[in-house]
């Protein structure tokens, strides 16, 4: 049945708002099989219910109709019009859990630029520190998408930061040693060691923290840093002298001793 005019007036004299929402929502989403058309009908109820609890409503569902049709800038910008008109109404929350996986779409799609500025946009709104980390955690992602490992790794560290308990922190720790590997292996040894730092400042105790110092006496061993080396692959054997790390991190300091000619550490290092 096609919805052609809103009578506000009668509306407001015969039904209470919360008679009157659902009726008009049901119909446009059940009535119109069209997408085209279903979206003309969503307009003109927020036209018609300016400033009201339908016009949210309608937002709402106009995002969940886009988000049907694989439309995720469109879904993302009606749900977060939803949301502007009332941040703290019925349907906020929701609005922005569907607008992060809306967005999260379209890092799926390769979209990274596209979906940096979405993600931007929740962060600019959102107050909760598990989404805030889930959000820094894909906004890393994105830029591991588009090879910017400076900020990745900068995204992927305040996600942890934000919430470092939460289901994100693990896997934001292990994208941040794994984007700080890319600039050692793409020969940025440079920012591959400020990287490693960073991490270093913030990761815990463990076998990541290890291979973080080890792979920091890589770098500086790519720049013949090998006092600095050194320092680096003793931390990492000292932090686990049994670990997987332990054999080679021990052995490459003997070789950095060597190189600054410091035969006999060397060899005692060796033997």
């Amino acid at each position: 049945m096609k919805i052609a005019n809103y009578n506000t007036n009668v509306y407001n004299t015969c039904f209470s708002w919360g008679a009157c929402l659902p009726h008009l929502l049901r119909k446009v989403m059940i009535d119109c099989s069209n997408e085209f058309y279903q979206f003309n009908e969503f307009d003109k109820l927020i036209n018609a219910f300016p400033n009201g609890p339908l016009t949210v409503a309608a937002h709402y569902s106009k995002g969940d109709a886009f988000f049907g049709m694989n439309s995720w800038v469109q879904a993302i910008d009606s749900y977060l019009e939803s949301f502007k008109l009332e941040p703290t109404g019925k349907y906020a929350e929701n609005a922005i859990e569907s607008s992060y996986n809306a967005s999260l779409e379209l890092l799926d799609q390769n979209e990274y630029q596209l979906a940096l500025l979405k993600f931007d946009s929740l962060i600019n709104i959102s107050s909760d520190k598990n989404l805030l980390g889930s959000l820094y955690y894909s906004k890393g992602d994105a830029y591991t998408g588009i090879k910017n490992w400076k900020l990745a790794l900068k995204n992927y560290l305040r996600s942890y930061e934000l919430d470092p308990s939460g289901k994100s922190a693990a896997k934001a720790l292990k994208a941040s040693y794994q984007t700080a590997l890319m600039s050692l292996n793409e020969n940025n040894f440079e920012l591959a060691i400020i990287q490693f730092d960073s991490l270093i400042d913030v990761i815990p105790n463990g076998p990541l923290l290890t291979a973080a110092h080890y792979s920091k006496g890589d770098a500086f061993s790519e720049l013949e840093d090998w006092k600095s080396a050194g320092k680096s692959y003793l931390e990492s054997f000292r932090l686990e002298p049994d670990g997987k790390h332990a054999a080679k991190a021990l052995m490459n300091v003997g070789m950095s001793l060597g190189k600054m000619q410091k035969i006999n550490e060397a060899c005692n290092i060796l033997s």
